[in-house]
């Protein structure tokens, strides 16, 4: 068919380019010399028999034609082109046109149809299937040998800082912030981490009453301070003094602001007067958000402040009777909270003594069997 058309003179074209019985393949750019059809350079047949729409191709699906171009009843083509139909066999040649994007045959590889379904099943999947979706990908998770090497690089170049650490300890054990390897009691509890500098200026009021020669009364102040008051007066150093009259301030407003938020012994300490910097201390330290009320935690490291102050204050050797008073506690159940502090005891004249022995040595937490 080197001319573009059928011996018998009986062209046959489909919509797509081919014959029916997929013999001839007819494609754009042609005429046909001489037979049936002739497509002049004038742009018009002989016979006039041939009818084509605007859209390129004939009412009765016999022929295609290019666009921009098509005949009328008049037998005039317009645009005025030539046309030359070249025959193709199908299946021999491959077509030059790419296949309409709806018959795209896509090569999906298994790991992009992984990706789709795992997608898909993120948007419209039920909680159950997203969760096994999820398992199966942890499960089939490879190791990554890069982030191996980046880890290790972060782990090396990590900078450990031995005070957070200390943090961390006392805010796990509810402490206050200690040294377990101080040689010396002082350094075990340091004082500087409880009494912060710029408070020691709030804390000179037992200071100045026992200077203006008025009484303290166990009504304003606890026994524990009352008891040891007359020690201020034997001690001949103005600065050591001056420390010690400010840790019977600080006790006294830890043990006030301590029953400010309970609900029995409210009373005694309402008209007690906090200095605001140590208020907003305490508040921070002590109180739980939205609660006015001290939980059993907050009580408890309360506690613990008090009563390693009472350590400083009686030289680490200290009787625990009166402090238990004021804190309204038995001997007994205080004993507990001198021993989570890594203290010890001691009797002396049938006097129960607490001491802090160095380093500090915690009590084990015993772990209770869940009965079966």
């Amino acid at each position: 068919m080197e001319q573009g058309y059928t011996e018998d003179g009986m062209l046959k074209v489909m919509e797509q380019d081919y014959s029916e019985d997929g013999i001839l393949k007819v494609v754009e750019q042609g005429y046909a010399e001489d037979g049936i059809l002739k497509a002049m350079e004038q742009g018009y047949t002989e016979d006039g028999m041939l009818k084509v729409m605007e859209q390129g191709y004939s009412e009765d699906g016999i022929l295609k034609v290019v666009e921009h171009g098509y005949i009328e009843e008049n037998c005039c083509i317009h645009s005025h082109q030539i046309f030359r139909l070249e025959p193709r066999i199908a299946g021999l040649e491959m077509c030059d046109e790419e296949p309409l994007e709806g018959l795209k045959e896509e090569t999906v590889t298994s790991e992009k149809k992984a990706d789709k379904i795992r997608d898909l099943t993120n948007l419209y999947g039920s909680k159950k299937a997203k969760a096994r979706a999820l398992k199966m990908e942890s499960l089939n998770q490879k190791e990554d040998p890069s982030a191996e090497g980046d880890m290790a690089r972060k782990i090396e170049g990590l900078v450990i800082n031995k005070e957070d650490l200390d943090t961390i300890a006392y805010t796990a054990r509810n402490i206050p912030p200690h040294d377990s390897t101080a040689m010396i009691p002082e350094r075990a509890y340091p004082l500087d981490k409880i009494i912060f500098k710029g408070e020691w200026d709030y804390l000179l009021d037992v200071l100045e009453l026992l200077q203006s020669g008025a009484e303290i009364r166990p009504n304003s102040h606890p026994s524990f301070v009352c008891n040891r008051i007359h020690r201020l007066m034997e001690i001949q150093d103005e600065t050591e003094r001056k420390v010690l009259a400010c840790i019977f301030s600080y006790i006294t407003h830890l043990l006030k602001f301590k029953d400010q938020r309970s609900v029995d012994n409210a009373a005694s300490a309402k008209q007690h007067k906090i200095p605001a910097i140590l208020r907003q201390k305490f508040s921070k330290m002590f109180e739980d958000s939205g609660s006015f009320r001290l939980s059993i935690e907050k009580t408890n490291l309360l506690i613990s402040y008090v009563l390693v102050l009472t350590l400083f204050a009686d030289n680490f050797r200290t009787d625990l009777s009166d402090i238990a008073k004021d804190l309204r506690m038995t001997p007994v159940s205080l004993r507990q909270h001198y021993e989570y502090l890594g203290c010890k005891f001691s009797r002396v004249d049938q006097v129960l003594l607490v001491t802090l022995p160095v380093p500090l040595e915690f009590p084990k937490q015993r772990m209770h069997r869940r009965r079966k």
